[in-house]
């Protein structure tokens, strides 16, 4: 075998070895909940993307969804019986008051109120980073006391939760 032979067969060698590595450049798999893909990177999402997710207590649900070209949101905040405070006889709440809002426009940060099936709601939050998420809520007017004459009322600030994809299914 001939000198140019041998220098032939090395870079063949050479060019096998360097295409089986990963180079650099190679595209690589994005998270598809926290990442998106422009050209060959991977680009953090500043919102999840379309879906349901959910706070592993259930105490946070938020839905995602597009409705022609915009991204909207569904947010229910689960307020517990015990920052729920009735008024004027101060009974006990029967049960959690849920702040559900819908139709919010999506984005990094967000906030909406108005009339929910459970009363006057407010709902706000922020997008952290990637699935986590800090959200507030209340909801006032809810008849749903010891007493049938006190309506409740109730707040949960500044709740930081990590969010699931999935709908929640209980405990």
């Amino acid at each position: 075998m001939g000198r140019s032979a041998r220098m032939i067969l090395v870079l063949v060698a050479a060019t096998a070895l360097l295409a089986s590595l990963p180079s650099a450049g190679q595209a690589r798999t994005c998270n598809k909940y926290t990442e998106r893909k422009v050209g060959k990177k991977c680009v953090k999402r500043s919102i999840p993307a379309i879906g349901q997710y959910y706070a592993a207590d259930g105490s946070v649900q938020i839905a995602i969804f597009k409705r022609g070209p915009k991204q909207l949101l569904t947010v229910e905040v689960h307020i517990p019986r015990e920052k729920l405070t009735c008024t004027p006889g101060g009974s006990a709440a029967l049960s959690q008051g849920i702040a559900k809002l819908t139709n919010i426009k999506a984005a990094k940060a967000f906030s909406a109120s108005g009339q929910s099936q459970y009363g006057p709601t407010t709902v706000s939050g922020r997008f952290v980073s990637g699935l986590k998420v800090k959200v507030s809520g209340s909801v006032s007017g809810l008849t749903n006391s010891a007493s049938g004459s006190d309506t409740c009322g109730g707040a949960v600030t500044d709740k930081v939760v990590t969010l699931k994809p999935g709908i929640y299914r209980g405990r």
